[in-house]
């Protein structure tokens, strides 16, 4: 297994998509949907501060019991170069009118907009999303060019707030903030940014089978095949076999047509029979 970042610093590609949310009129379930994927370029900081309610009971002289409820809640400045048009017109209504002019909007209803940024390691990226966020204006201003005509760069700060996003594949575990570093599969960290990223869930795995030429793997649960890349979950019992060579699984000698039980990533590999 990589080993995981022991530092990080900086930041780069800030990403977001538009959200949709549509609500069943019978059932209540609200169903989230994600537009393309805009960038803006020149993010200077982020400092989300973490805002989940937290009751305490004391009894004993002692914090008898503690509830982390309420819902979790991010919060904070996030500070760019520029805020690009597309970014104002979706959250605000801002538009341009006939003669090019910018014009901020009244828009009444707050937008949700998941996001994405980076923070650099000495391993690899740290990437992040958050799944629902909302963000307030900032201020206008500026200021003169100081004695000697050395530019004071201005920067743009909005405060964001992500909240929980109420539809999950379970619905018991509502999604709000996911990462990607070196410990994720370079497949799916290499498109962690192009588009939001939905959990398979806790006790979820991937199951990774790599075939040596001339050699063919079969791995079925419950009678039916399982192709490179499917997802099982703790506790199945899969059947693995090979043909024209021997098997490893999780790097450790297997007899083909054997069961192995499912505690975690699972993977199969073939060797070519002498």
């Amino acid at each position: 297994m990589p080993d995981n970042n022991k530092v990080k610093f900086g930041l780069k590609n800030f990403t977001w998509w538009p959200i949709t949310e549509v609500t069943n009129s019978e059932t209540g379930v609200v169903t989230t949907s994600y537009g393309t994927a805009h960038k803006i370029p020149g993010i200077v900081s982020v400092k989300f501060d973490r805002q989940t309610a937290q009751t305490i009971f004391r009894a004993d002289d002692s914090d008898y019991y503690v509830y982390n409820g309420g819902g979790r809640t991010l919060s904070g400045p996030a500070t760019f170069a520029e805020i690009p048009d597309d970014f104002a017109e979706w959250n605000w209504g801002d538009y341009r009118d006939a003669y090019g002019v910018f014009v901020e909007g009244n828009l009444k209803e707050t937008r949700y907009f998941a996001c994405a940024f980076e923070f650099q390691g000495d391993k690899n990226g740290i990437r992040h999303q958050l799944a629902k966020v909302s963000v307030a204006r900032g201020s206008v201003g500026s200021e003169t060019t100081p004695e000697g005509n050395t530019p004071n760069v201005q920067t743009d700060e909005l405060t964001m707030t992500a909240v929980e996003r109420p539809d999950t594949a379970d619905g018991n575990n509502p999604l709000f903030h996911t990462k990607a570093d070196p410990l994720t599969q370079t497949a799916k960290y290499n498109t962690y940014l192009t588009s939001v990223y939905i959990p398979t869930g806790p006790n979820k795995y991937l199951l990774t089978i790599a075939e040596a030429a001339d050699t063919e793997i079969t791995v079925t649960k419950g009678g039916t095949e399982l192709a490179d890349g499917a997802i099982v979950t703790a506790g199945d019992e899969l059947t693995i076999s090979v043909t024209g060579g021997t098997l490893t699984v999780n790097g450790t000698a297997f007899v083909s047509g054997s069961t192995y039980t499912v505690a975690g990533s699972v993977t199969v590999v073939s060797t070519k029979a002498e």
